[in-house]
């Protein structure tokens, strides 16, 4: 089953441009540029390349995270810290929502399995999996009991039709 769920994280403009509003705190966790100390004190690095990062507090401009020296990071830390961001918090959720599967055969419904909530036992990061057995790693996977659910989380682009295939043969 492949559960397509639209949550929307807002990337903040900036004249036209995208700015970073996440960065890595110390201690792993993703924090917005709002819960940061103004300066290089916040402690953070950019998502995207790694990068030490400046909390940029003024009262004219919006507030943004900026690198501490010149990198090509480009627009992949914004959306590197939405995607990690959407991880942090999805592990972070004791029950997860289910949508009801549904057959249909020549315009009739079936339901075969009500919407429900499933317990999550645990919870694996990317980096914390191993490939599967068709090369590719899911975002998160959610354990419940002897059960697993794959996640793959769509910040810019969804999986091509090849990588949910593979998610589906693997189970």
């Amino acid at each position: 089953m492949v559960l397509e769920t639209q949550h929307h994280l807002n990337i903040q403009q900036n004249q036209d441009k995208e700015v970073l509003v996440y960065g890595r705190f110390k201690d792993g966790s993703i924090l917005h540029v709002r819960e940061a100390i103004k300066g290089i004190a916040c402690l953070c690095t950019c998502l995207g390349c790694g990068a030490r990062l400046i909390a940029k507090k003024g009262k004219i401009l919006q507030q943004h995270f900026a690198h501490e020296s010149s990198t090509n990071c480009g627009v992949t830390g914004p959306e590197t810290a939405l995607h990690m961001l959407a991880k942090q918090i999805l592990c972070g959720v004791p029950e997860f929502p289910f949508p009801p599967v549904v057959a249909e055969f020549e315009n009739v419904h079936h339901t075969l399995v009500g919407a429900t909530k499933v317990s999550i036992t645990s919870c694996d990061y990317e980096s914390a999996l191993k490939k599967l057995e068709f090369g590719i790693v899911p975002d998160l996977v959610f354990h419940s009991g002897t059960r697993r659910c794959q996640i793959e989380i769509a910040v810019t682009h969804k999986c091509d039709d090849i990588k949910i295939k593979k998610l589906k043969i693997a189970g």
